[in-house]
Order: C-alpha cells, then structure tokens, then sequence
C-alpha cells in the first residue's frame, strides 16, 4: 500500500464523509491523484466508510463480549467455523471471531437490558450446536483508537460509553434511522440521495445528520480490513487488575498497536483489543500490558478468522 494510499485512510478515519477537496488538502497533493485512488480504496473489499451507531440510541445500550468455547464432537474436534456461521445469524451478534487457538468464539452483543441479554445466551446462543461454555462479559467504558495506518503516533482516542443511557438524551426517530441505516450501508452516501430516502428535504437532512453527529450517535469513518495494512496478528486480551480501572484503561491505551481499551464487568476487568504485524510484536505488546502498574494477568484470544463485524460503537 503507498503511502497516499495510507494518508487517505487515515484521513478518512478521522472524517469518513470528506470531501475529494478536503482530503486533497489534508494529504498535500491534488484533486486529480486523489480522486482515482479513493475510488479504488473504496471499491476495494478491504476499505469501506460507514456510520458507527451508539447502540443505545437504537434502544440497546447493554453491550457485551460474550467468550463461546466450542464443545468437542465424537471425534473430539471442535467444529470453531459452525458455530461461529450459526452465530454470525443472530441479530443481536455485532461482531463474531474465530479464536482458533484457544477453541473460542469471541462475540459482541447489544441489547436492551440485562434480562434480554440472559435470555440471548440461554435460549439462542446455547442452542446452537457445538456451543459449550459460554461467559457473558459486560462492557462499559474506554476509549477506542482504531488500527495505526501509519507511523504516526498521535492517534485521536473516541471515547466509548456503554453505561445504560443515550448520548443527546433522546432515542432515533423514523427519519434518524433512515439516515443512519443508509450511512451504515454507504457513509459516503450523498445528501440528495439520504433525502430521497428519508422524505425530508436536503437542508433538513443535512441539519439531521449534523446534529446526529454533535450528540455523538453517529460517526461516520472508513473501516480497515488488517490484512491491508499489514496487521496479521490481531487478538483480544483479558486483563486482570489491582488498580484504578479508568486509570489503568488509559495507559494501557496509549501502547501502540491497542485499538481499543474498555473497563468492563465479568471474569475479568479490562478488555483490550490488539492489531499487530507478526506474532513476536504480539507478544511485545503483551508484554507491555503486562507492565503497566497494578496489571495482575492477561488471557489472550488470538483471530484466527473474522466472522462478521457491524459497524456499531
């Protein structure tokens, strides 16, 4: 990938709906460059734009990481690529890993309360064939940083809430999510083309957008597949502590290769997600959060494959 090619990524992480002009004069070379290369960055399977939604403003603000150990057939394999399919069907499933090496299904979940997210894991998750233990783990805040497209260091941090009520104070109506679920399809889309769709004019669907926007319900950037940047080692890491939750969430955090790190609630106290290029930065970057003041231990589920992924905060 050429380095235009990474400065217009990350330029779209910051700001998925830039224009042409906009990117041209944030990566320093003309309108004529960049326009066929972000045509070719976004027709490509490995980038796309989409609109990032706060679950709790679809009414689903209990957000959860649920650790899904395969049970073994009568031959005592593991069948981790079936459970996950299955899974991946659910409606309430945001994102879904294989985790080859420890037999797991990583699998993220919004719903609208805690009973919702019991009667999830009993009566669908358990369900499925091959699903054994299953250890549901609450989200609830942090901050989220993406991959690192480049060496730049400064990464801007979105915080992330998951803490049971809405950002703006209010729900979507009709009309925000018409808006919403199109930019989540297209977070280019063009504002014509939403205003076809919602039945609002222009003006007003550009104002819908923007406030959507100022409350923090909706952020529009490009999402990266690894394999394009490079990033072939990619886990999740459960992380035991003594400290300060927040405080501890925040250093970790500003280890590179970390694109998120959240405080949540279960088995274990923070939960820290890694890209990394090779299995020996992996482990350097563990390492690392091994380190950090007040870190007891860290369990680590290395991708083995990403199932499916929903752009959701």
């Amino acid at each position: 990938m050429s380095d235009l090619d990474r400065a217009l990524i990350e330029s779209l992480q910051h700001d998925g709906r830039a224009s042409v002009s906009q990117l041209a004069r944030l990566v320093g070379v003309s309108e004529a460059r960049v326009r066929p290369r972000l045509a070719r960055l976004l027709e490509s399977n490995a980038v796309r734009v989409a609109a990032l939604v706060d679950p709790a403003a679809l009414g689903r603000p209990v957000v959860a990481m649920l650790g899904i150990r395969c049970a073994a057939d009568a031959e005592g394999k593991a069948s981790l690529h079936g459970v996950a399919t299955r899974l991946a069907a659910l409606e309430e499933m945001n994102w879904i890993a294989e985790c080859a090496s420890t037999s797991t299904v990583q699998a993220q979940v919004s719903v609208a309360e805690n009973g919702e997210l019991l009667d999830l894991v009993n009566a669908s998750v358990r369900a499925v064939p091959g699903v054994g233990e299953v250890r549901a783990t609450t989200m609830l805040r942090g901050s989220a940083l993406g991959p690192r497209v480049s060496d730049n260091p400064n990464r801007p941090a979105r915080p992330l809430e998951f803490l049971g009520h809405t950002r703006g104070g209010r729900l979507l109506d009709s009309a925000d999510r018409v808006i919403m679920t199109a930019l989540q399809n297209d977070g280019r889309m063009s504002f014509t083309r939403l205003a076809m769709l919602s039945g609002l004019s222009v003006a007003a669907t550009r104002q819908r957008f923007l406030r959507l926007q100022r409350d923090g319900i909706v952020s529009v950037r490009a999402l990266v597949e690894p394999e394009l940047l490079g990033r072939t080692a990619c886990a999740s890491v459960e992380v035991a502590i003594v400290s300060d939750s927040a405080t501890t969430s925040a250093t970790i955090a500003e280890i590179p290769d970390v694109t998120y790190s959240l405080e949540v609630a279960g088995g274990y106290d923070l939960l820290v997600e890694l890209w990394c290029s090779t299995d020996e930065v992996l482990e350097q970057r563990i390492g690392q959060i091994l380190t950090v003041d007040g870190v007891v231990s860290c369990h680590v589920n290395r991708y083995s494959a990403i199932v499916k992924r929903q752009p959701q905060f």
